[in-house]
């Protein structure tokens, strides 16, 4: 039998501590997790250890405290490692691996550019390119890293999910100790943790819940990491998040779909989740439960977005109205502060119009090729997305920033398993012969 506890296990929980730790240092933070994040990561680097690289920057993410401008840690270190897999894995070895999604996102990449000569606020058109931009870099990276994925690495991979909600949810517990498990439920908007606010932070527990569950299926293996996962399902109750408990939910219907027997083990742990956090409910406040059901029903002006997207995409259905067109729209006709519709599709339909939609759907048949398939980790990994893409019909749209990030993190990681497993989804150029 394997370790249940590994070095690699004992590196991310401290981890996953210490983010958690430089969190707290509010004002401090950004100094802190610039000196530290940078440094482990260099680390790591002259290993050229890509798993540690990328868990870094997924922890990265989650340091800072208060807003830092356009100095987003984890993006830096995504330039970074760009800058090493360009220079060492494609000019080095004059090779690129082309996946089955990378040359549709270089394409919806570029319409995206030439909306900028339509959007209505050209600084917003850029800050959307460098939001979208952020994940598509991830998937250069991990399709042309050379990585090669074991079984181990499937497992460790359900471990690390553990270790960021557990970073995460030490974060939402110390929200509501701060301001009061009442004021924060009557009041959502104190659910922010300055890298991001609830809806935005909710997402993670989406992608993740379904990835952390994998392990569970040899449950007596790794019992251990059953309080960590409690914390994690009771963390996004406290989210207020109806989209992502949506989400989360819509992924495990997907599990029971795909994985029946292995779902039967896993129950036992949703089991022992469900009851646990019930009495953490009752104990600690009913009310909470309560308010999520008042949420429930309310729509918090969704459809007049919705409605509006659809009025802007007759508008201009071919073009659309330009890459983030949306934040001036919304702002200037209906007076509020939202930056998008609040539904991904609407989204790409009313900036980006027939045309932008069409090259999105060539996306969609590379996502197709890469994660419908029996094999067991992209089947979670399936469920993953399938979350994710539920959570994003009622929220922001599905590739921004360190959404993006973890979306094609695991589109990536899926599609090079599979090819090396036999299935060659990925094609390797070499433009130059030895």
């Amino acid at each position: 039998m394997n370790k249940v506890i590994t070095k690699n296990d004992l590196f991310y929980f401290v981890l996953a501590i210490v983010t958690f730790l430089i969190w707290l240092g509010e004002d401090k933070s950004p100094l802190m997790a610039f000196i530290f994040f940078p440094l482990l990561f260099l680390y790591f680097l002259c290993k050229q250890d890509i798993n540690k690289m990328m868990g870094i920057i997924l922890f990265s993410n989650m340091a800072i405290s208060v807003k830092t401008g356009i100095y987003k840690l984890e993006y830096i270190l995504i330039l970074v490692l760009l800058g090493y897999i360009l220079i060492y894995k494609v000019i080095k070895e004059k090779r690129i691996t082309i996946g089955q999604v990378l040359i549709p996102i270089i394409i919806y990449f570029l319409y995206n550019v030439l909306s900028l000569l339509w959007t209505p606020v050209l600084l917003d058109g850029y800050k959307g390119l460098v939001g979208i931009l952020e994940g598509y870099l991830v998937y250069f990276i991990i399709t042309n890293s050379n990585l090669k994925i074991t079984e181990e690495d499937i497992t460790n991979y359900s471990k690390v999910a553990s270790f960021i909600l557990l970073t995460l949810s030490l974060e939402i517990f110390t929200i509501y100790y701060q301001n009061g498990i009442d004021t924060v439920i009557q009041d959502k908007d104190l659910i922010h943790l300055g890298w991001g606010f609830s809806n935005l932070i909710a997402v993670i527990h989406v992608f993740l819940i379904p990835i952390m569950l994998m392990k569970y299926v040899e449950i007596r293996e790794y019992k251990w990491f059953i309080p960590l996962d409690v914390l994690a399902v009771i963390s996004l109750i406290l989210t207020l998040s109806r989209g992502a408990i949506l989400g989360v939910i819509i992924g495990l219907l997907t599990l029971i779909v795909l994985r029946r027997k292995e779902f039967l083990k896993i129950g036992i742990f949703l089991g022992i989740t469900v009851i646990v956090s019930l009495i953490f409910l009752k104990i600690f406040n009913h009310d909470l439960v309560n308010r999520l059901f008042d949420r429930l029903f309310d729509e918090n002006g969704r459809f007049e977005l919705y409605k509006f997207a659809l009025e802007n995409f007759l508008k201009r259905p071919i073009t659309g109205h330009g890459i983030k067109s949306s934040k001036y729209l919304i702002n200037e006709f209906l007076q509020r502060s939202s930056t998008y519709y609040h539904n991904f599709i609407l989204q790409i339909l009313a900036t980006l119009g027939i045309i932008g939609f069409t090259i999105f759907l060539l996306i969609v048949r590379g996502w197709v090729k890469v994660l419908f398939t029996k094999d067991s980790f992209v089947n979670y990994a399936l469920a993953s997305i399938i979350g994710a893409l539920t959570h994003q019909l009622v929220d922001v749209s599905f590739d921004l920033h360190y959404f993006g990030v973890y979306f094609y993190l695991i589109i990536g990681i899926s599609e090079i398993y599979r090819h090396y497993k036999g299935d060659n989804l990925i094609k390797k150029y070499q433009w130059i012969s030895k």
